[in-house]
């Protein structure tokens, strides 16, 4: 089931696997058992160590579109960065405190 804060970012059938997409990333943030993945759950934030689209896909169950996370970027659900080649940080907006997305 689908948060009424994301159906309305990101309305359709257009939008399925993005919103899917979202909630995996939020179930992972969530789940500390991942040795690839650091979390950080007070600040929304999900540190991602090795090949990022690679561990993304294992977890979603499959391929993965690149454009699904610009979806989410520009719906201002996730923010991504880049800390090294191997090493990204994904931010949950809405689990992320209001001063760490100002």
């Amino acid at each position: 089931m689908h948060s009424n804060t994301t159906l309305n970012r990101l309305p359709g059938a257009a939008n399925l696997r993005a919103r899917k997409l979202y909630h995996t990333l939020k179930s992972h943030l969530l789940d500390e058992t991942c040795l690839i993945c650091t979390s950080y759950q007070k600040y929304g934030v999900l540190i991602v160590k090795g090949d990022f689209f690679e561990h993304i896909q294992d977890i979603n169950g499959g391929k993965l579109a690149p454009a699904d996370f610009f979806k989410l970027k520009d719906a201002k659900l996730i923010d991504l960065d880049e800390i090294s080649a191997r090493q990204h940080r994904v931010t949950i907006c809405e689990l992320a405190p209001e001063e760490a997305t100002a």
